[in-house]
């Protein structure tokens, strides 16, 4: 039983650190909302978080529309994020307008804001993209 409590004690480490980060998350990614014109909102849950990127934040009309063809091939101003993200130690997911950011439960502050800054000059991309269209 001493290792079935020391592993639940690790869990509990982990979700007591993803409730804390989560909640850094939500506020980091807030202000990315407010510094880029692409993004149109930002959602979370712990340490699960989505950025939607839109062409307008007043209409707050998808960057990419919502359809099939859509799905399969991603628009290259995702595409672009996920790219500039990966090549600097970033893997990412998107779908449509949305990016998803789901670091590890032992994710640290300290990593979370490299994380972070890595994403945030990769939003300039798509700003630059929804500013030439």
């Amino acid at each position: 039983w001493a290792d079935a409590n020391q592993l639940w004690r690790g869990f509990e480490n982990l979700i007591a650190n993803a409730a804390a980060m989560g909640k850094y998350i939500d506020l980091q990614i807030e202000k990315l909302k407010q510094k880029h014109p692409s993004i149109g909102d930002v959602r979370g849950l712990g340490l699960f978080a989505g950025i939607e990127f839109v062409k307008d934040k007043k209409t707050r009309e998808p960057l990419v529309p919502w359809t099939v063809e859509t799905y399969e091939k991603k628009d290259p101003s995702i595409s672009a994020v996920l790219n500039y993200s990966k090549e600097n130690g970033v893997s990412g997911y998107s779908r449509w307008n949305v990016i998803f950011i789901a670091p590890p439960l032992c994710i640290t502050e300290e990593q979370l804001m490299e994380g972070l800054s890595v994403i945030d000059k990769a939003c300039r991309l798509v700003d630059e993209a929804v500013s030439k269209k």
